[in-house]
C-alpha cells in the first residue's frame, strides 16, 4: 500500500506533542562541493510550527533545494548524551533494490510499525511505548542491523533517517551523512 502522508502526521508516530523539539538536519549531496549555498544546518522545531509557520516553511522549501532534509526518531538533541527518550528502533539499507527491502520487511517475524520509501532506500521503524534504557535500545537496534544486513551508522542512537517528502522541494542527489 502506498500512502502519501504529511510531515505532521509523519512525526507525530515519533513525537506525539505537537509542540515537542524535532531535531532536523540538511545535508547537501555526497558529490556536490560544500559551499554558502549548502552548508549543514541543524534545526530545532516543532510539529506545529512545521505546518504554521510561513517564514519556518519557505526557509526549509530554500534549505532543501541544495539539502537533503532529515530527522531524528529519538527525543532529546542533537548529541548522544541529549537523547532523553528512543521513541523508534530503525533499520535501512540501500545495497538491496527497493522490492527486496520489502521483501526482507514482509518476511520478517516483527512486522516494522512504519515504513518509508526513499530514492533508493525502504527506512522501517519498529515504535516503542514505555521506557527503554540506552543497553536495551542498543542491543535492539544492533540486533535489526544485523538481521536486515542493515546500515551500520543506525547504531548511533542519535542517527538521522530521511523524510523524502518533508519539503515540497526535493534534492534529487543522495545527501550526505
Amino acid at each position: 500500500m502506498n500512502l502519501e502522508v504529511s510531515i505532521y502526521d509523519f512525526l507525530a508516530a515519533f513525537y506525539p506533542d505537537e509542540n515537542e523539539t524535532v531535531c532536523l538536519r540538511l545535508f547537501k549531496a555526497k558529490d556536490e562541493p560544500l559551499g554558502e549555498h549548502n552548508k549543514p544546518i541543524k534545526l530545532a522545531v516543532t510539529r506545529a510550527a512545521l505546518i504554521s509557520d510561513a517564514r519556518l516553511q519557505a526557509s526549509l522549501n530554500e534549505a532543501n533545494r541544495t539539502r537533503g532534509v532529515y530527522f531524528l526518531p529519538n527525543a532529546g538533541g542533537d548529541k548522544d548524551a541529549d537523547i532523553t527518550r528512543f521513541n523508534a528502533f530503525f533499520v535501512e539499507c540501500d545495497t538491496r533494490s527497493i522490492e527486496e527491502q520489502h521483501a526482507a520487511y514482509d518476511a520478517c517475524p516483527l512486522a516494522p510499525s512504519l515504513r518509508l520509501v526513499t530514492r533508493k532506500s525502504v527506512h522501517a521503524y519498529w515504535l516503542r511505548a514505555g521506557d527503554c534504557s540506552e543497553a536495551a535500545w542498543r542491543d535492539v537496534q544492533a540486533r535489526l542491523i544485523s538481521y536486515f544486513d542493515g546500515d551500520q551508522k543506525n547504531k548511533n542512537r542519535r542517527a538521522v533517517c530521511a523524510y523524502r517528502s518533508l519539503i515540497i522541494c526535493t534534492s534529487h542527489r543522495k545527501p550526505e551523512r
